[in-house]
């Protein structure tokens, strides 16, 4: 069986407490500066292996589609792209309080 690793857009660090220890990191414990682009953060995530986990899915839609049509060796791209895995705002609302 596969084991992912995760990687935590900034706004679901906190988080971290809920992933194996050994198979989760931050974008800012990867060297990423909090401002880096949604498209950077993409990109780190696909060469590390990461399953990237976000609450704002609809901001990253974009970049990752475009990351997989322009890395695809289709002639037109991809453009099947099941998502990326996203916190409801309503669990990271919670979890921030109990922090």
């Amino acid at each position: 069986m596969a084991h992912f690793k995760f990687l935590l857009d900034r706004s679901v660090k906190s988080l971290t407490p809920c992933f194996p220890d050994k198979r989760v990191e931050t974008t800012e414990s990867i060297g990423l500066p909090d401002d880096a682009p949604d498209e950077t953060i993409v990109a780190e995530a696909s060469t590390g292996k990461f399953l990237l986990v976000a609450a704002n899915r609809c901001d990253f839609r974009e970049c990752v589609r475009n990351y997989v049509a322009q890395s695809s060796k289709k002639p037109m791209g991809c453009h099947a792209v099941n998502g990326t895995p996203s916190a409801s705002s309503r669990t990271v609302r919670r979890d921030r309080k109990s922090t």
